[in-house]
């Protein structure tokens, strides 16, 4: 469960303050979102975004605009995609890379308030699909924006969501030690920061880091200082937050991570792909043979118990 510590509205400002401040280097941090993320976004577009009529679709939490650049090649000038962010930052980034490239439908952004609870700016039973990548496990109340989503899509709609933490991974007893027992031989920073953590020395650890580091240290500085000055003002918080706090709060329910088929129940399963058995390993040995090899047959074994999930799911209704 998400941590009772953090409000809604704190995630959610502090989700929105955080990506205003690091929105320029976002396609940095996130680069683990290449190529093959991209490969999937392309074969949706293809076999589940050709609508017989023109159509409208969201995609939430669009950050530099990574998904409206995948999917639009593959729909038409009469098609719409909504870009919706809870950063104004990230919404720009979105509207500059969009409007570099010559595509084919119209482009239209959106802002999401940052208020409790969430709402999203558009008519009930207005859209046709909702895409969202990486975005649901910075939700703290998921089943509410789940709900949101079921308003705002027509009946019969898509929801295609890319990307989040799969909780049959964490929940298994062999894969997620197995994962936790590699990664901490193989980056022995990762065994040391989840010790760091059930000892309460990551802050220390974090402090010394940037001590080393100073540039990146004065960088976070001012960053927790900004939040932090706003939360304060706004009343959203009483006391500072700490940096060691932070990814806790925007990656609110990565941890946990999601069921696929429990998202929305009542809705039809149409695809899902499960993978990332090795996560970490995977992003610091991409292209090492014995780290291809061990996936394939754990995703061979365990088909639908990856570490990370990509799930179309359709409302009832035609």
């Amino acid at each position: 469960m998400a941590s009772p510590r953090y409000s809604e509205e704190l995630v959610l400002r502090v989700n929105e303050l955080y990506y205003d401040f690091t929105f320029q280097q976002y396609g940095a941090i996130h680069s683990e979102m290449g190529a093959n993320e991209k490969k999937r976004w392309e074969n949706i577009a293809q076999q589940f975004l050709q609508f017989p009529h023109p159509a409208a679709i969201a995609d939430l939490g669009t950050g530099n605009g990574f998904v409206p650049l995948t999917i639009a090649p593959f729909l038409r000038p009469h098609d719409t995609i909504h870009c919706a962010d809870i950063s104004a930052g990230m919404l720009q980034a979105a509207q500059r890379n969009l409007q570099a490239a010559t595509l084919p439908p119209a482009f239209k952004f959106v802002k999401i308030e940052s208020q409790a609870p969430l709402r999203l700016p558009f008519d009930s039973e207005t859209l046709d699909a909702v895409a969202m990548n990486s975005v649901l496990h910075h939700i703290r109340n998921t089943s509410e924006f789940l709900a949101e989503i079921d308003r705002i899509l027509k009946p019969g709609g898509l929801v295609v969501i890319g990307h989040e933490p799969n909780g049959l991974f964490r929940q298994h007893p062999f894969l997620w030690r197995n994962y936790r027992f590699l990664s901490s031989v193989i980056h022995p920073t990762i065994g040391a920061t989840v010790v760091s953590q059930k000892l309460r020395l990551y802050g220390p650890m974090m402090k010394l880091y940037y001590r080393l580091f100073p540039e990146k240290g004065e960088r976070s500085r001012r960053m927790m200082e900004q939040i932090n000055r706003t939360l304060i003002e706004e009343g959203i918080s009483q006391k500072p937050i700490q940096l060691e706090e932070l990814a806790n709060i925007t990656d609110i329910r990565d941890m946990e991570g999601f069921v696929p088929d429990q998202l929305l129940p009542n809705y039809r399963l149409l695809h899902l792909e499960s993978y990332d058995y090795l996560r970490v390993i995977n992003r610091h040995r991409p292209n090492n043979p014995i780290v291809g090899w061990y996936n394939r047959q754990l995703a061979k074994r365990f088909p639908t118990c990856g570490g990370t999930f990509f799930v179309v799911l359709r409302k009832p209704g035609e």
